[in-house]
């Protein structure tokens, strides 16, 4: 693949691009979500399951800001937040992610940091069919 940079005085420039391709597998803890799901009936333990992905992805939005600001010192606590709630409910990639978000930004690093937080939006992306999907089979 080619990206081609065109610029009004030069004529095009083209360099190679990568291409990333992720192939990870979404770690999620079977029994918590298990034990959720044995716990409540299946209306409850659904309605918890959602509002606590909605809180993550709520979370997660509440980032932006910071982030476009490069506001390293403002994303540590929300995103160890996120980390907590998501290993709690048994989402061990997203707690992964989230945790990995917080040391780039312990460490003043907008590289790393941008790169683990779109790590962090997939994995909730990824955690919420895998949640569903699982819940299904019970």
């Amino acid at each position: 693949m080619k990206n081609v940079l065109c610029t009004p005085d030069f004529a095009p420039i083209a360099f190679p691009v990568t291409v990333l391709e992720c192939q990870s597998r979404l770690i999620i803890d079977r029994a918590l979500l298990a034990e959720l799901f044995a716990r409540m009936d299946r209306m409850e333990a659904e309605g918890t399951m959602c509002r606590v992905l909605e809180h993550l992805a709520e979370l997660i939005n509440d980032l932006q800001p910071a982030r476009l600001r490069a506001a390293f010192a403002d994303i540590a606590g929300p995103v160890n937040r996120i980390g907590t709630i998501a290993d709690q409910m048994g989402l061990r990639e997203v707690a992964i992610a989230a945790w990995h978000v917080s040391a780039a930004a312990a460490q003043s690093d907008g590289i790393a940091m941008e790169a683990t937080m779109a790590r962090l939006e997939r994995a909730l992306d990824a955690a919420v069919t895998q949640v569903w999907n699982y819940h299904k089979l019970l």
